[in-house]
């Protein structure tokens, strides 16, 4: 296959998609078996432009 083909940018962004969800499911089932809410991290303090 040539580099310029449409399949593996399709392959390379599935992967993408399924690396993204995994850790989602990692962190959820973190969450289920340590029976703990989420809790979103701070957010920083930016000052404003002025």
């Amino acid at each position: 296959m040539r580099t310029g083909e449409a399949w593996p940018i399709a392959a390379r962004r599935t992967q993408a998609v399924l690396a993204l969800a995994r850790r989602r499911v990692n962190v959820l089932w973190a969450l289920l078996r340590d029976q703990r809410n989420y809790a979103p991290a701070p957010r920083p303090h930016t000052r404003p432009d002025a």
